[in-house]
Formats: structure tokens, sequence, C-alpha cells
């Protein structure tokens, strides 16, 4: 490994930073590369003695599930009777908003969804960004709601003494491309308040490292998984762009609920049967290796 690294020219360096999952250097700084070769090329091996751990908790499949395998490859897997019939890309949380690791059943698909701002949000983000532009919820198709859902006006706001302690409004996001929810959010309802859904930034989907979020799970191509998941139903891809074109919020329940496993391994097997890695950017594999490493009585 090391050597391949220093011999810039031998094609192994690519496959080393495809190999761990992530981004590349330019090929100017590739022999400068060992020292975190070796440091990936330990990790890799704990990874594996973590992967190689019978894991007694890991609840049974059932014959149509969907699997949540992230950050690893960072993908969304469905699966039926032992075989992927569909897959596509997802961007999960930031280390600081990690997405939990849980098993629940998806019941429903939400299309044309608004989005109410959890307060964390309104405090640290858009109160901050109202008080520089008077404008700034007009502008992102925001509204003001008080305590009994009515809608009310920002005229009504104090500019000057605007605060997130004394701010007692919810901020909803109105139903359209723009929504920060995209136009459909995939329904499992369970205490952490996670789901998928769709998004404006398509751009994170194109990169290696794909942990943006503030904890919810952002789904790749999102019409294509309503479609498969409403499968046998009159829900059609024609009928599901209908749905979206009104801006109406619709929900539609799934024919049947499906498992889904949200998971998180650091290594695996890809598609094509190769092993990969990928950083353990939640600091979770230390704890396993930390157990791992424990005397048996």
């Amino acid at each position: 490994m090391l050597a391949a690294l220093r011999y810039e020219e031998s094609g192994y360096v690519p496959l080393y930073f495809n190999t761990f999952g992530i981004e590349p250097p330019s090929p100017a700084h590739w022999s400068n590369q060992v020292e975190e070769a070796e440091y990936w090329l330990a990790r890799g091996i704990d990874s594996l003695l973590k992967v190689g751990t019978p894991v007694i908790t890991q609840p049974h499949l059932t014959v149509r599930s969907w699997v949540e395998n992230w950050p690893g490859e960072r993908w969304l897997l469905m699966v039926k009777e032992g075989q992927i019939v569909h897959y596509t890309r997802v961007v999960v949380g930031k280390p600081m908003n990690k997405t939990p690791l849980f098993r629940d059943k998806m019941r429903y698909i939400e299309f044309n969804p608004t989005w109410t701002q959890p307060t964390s949000i309104v405090k640290n983000e858009t109160i901050p960004k109202l008080k520089k532009d008077s404008t700034y919820l007009e502008k992102n198709h925001m509204v003001l709601l008080d305590s009994k859902g009515n809608i009310v006006p920002t005229s009504k706001l104090d500019f000057k003494n605007l605060s997130a302690s004394k701010f007692p409004y919810l901020v909803r996001q109105e139903p359209g491309p723009w929504n920060a929810l995209g136009e459909m959010k995939f329904m499992f309802p369970n205490k952490y308040d996670i789901y998928l859904h769709d998004t404006p930034s398509k751009s994170l989907f194109s990169k290696a490292s794909r942990a943006y979020s503030h904890g919810c799970i952002r789904v790749n191509k999102p019409i294509d998984l309503a479609v498969k998941l409403l499968e046998g139903t009159e829900y059609d891809r024609k009928k599901i762009s209908a749905i979206l074109e009104t801006h109406e919020t619709t929900r539609v329940n799934l024919p049947e609920p499906l498992d889904i496993l949200l998971m998180y391994w650091t290594c695996g097997i890809d598609r094509n049967g190769k092993l990969f890695f990928v950083p353990d950017i939640y600091e979770r594999d230390q704890a396993v290796l930390r157990d791992l490493d424990r005397p048996m009585h």
C-alpha cells in the first residue's frame, strides 16, 4: 500500500481513496499521503474487527423492507426476498446532528409537504436572518403562526427588539420546490421525528461525503422511490407528477407498512463485491472496539 502511494503513476492512489470513501487530493499531492494511508489502513483493520463481531441485537429483516445503510456509502436500499430491488443516494445528519439508529415501519408519503421549522433552527438560523432582512420570510415562502395556528403578518413584528428568547411564533415554509423538504417526504412516525425527504439541494448527492443534514435523511431522485413504494396502486409516475403540480399537501398511504432499518457501517462489500471503508464520522467504532478489548469473565 505505502509503496504504491509513493509511485505516483501506478494508479493505486485513486484506488486507495475510493476504497476508503474520501475525497481524493489532486495528483500533485499523491506522494504526500503516506502518513494518511497508514492512519486509514489502521482504521480499516479496526472496522473489519467491528463488522466481524456478531450483532446480537440486529432485528430480522422481513420479506419486503427498506434498509438505510449510512453513513457507510450513504445509500438507501430496498430489499425484497433477499434481493436489492431499488437503491438511491442519501444525505444524512452532520456529526453534530447525528441521524439516530433505529427500526420502524414506513407508513405513508406526503406530497407537497409544509415544513415547520424546529425551535433550534428558528432560534439559531431564522431569527438572525430575519433581523438582517425583514423580508426574509416572504422571500423563502415562509409564514409565522401563533399558538392557535393562525397566520401572523410580519408587519406585527418588532424588528428592533427581535430576540430568540421572546419569539412566540412557529415558522412554516409553504409547499413547493423551494421547500426544505422538497416535494415529498416518506413517513415512519417515531420518537426522534426522523423521516426521509426530497431536497432542493441536489448538488450534495454528488459528493463522496454526504453528512450535511440536521438529522433527517435527504433522498436523491425521490419520485423514483415513491413510484417503487406505490407499485401496484393507482399512483403511477404520471399521477404523482400531477399531484406535485398542484402544490397542495396530499397524503398517500403505502399499500402495506414496510420495515425500515437505519444502520451505521464503516466498512462493507459494495455492489461490485469489493471491500470498502469510510470515515467513522460519528466516532462509533471506538466504543465497539473498547467493548471487544475488555477481558471476558
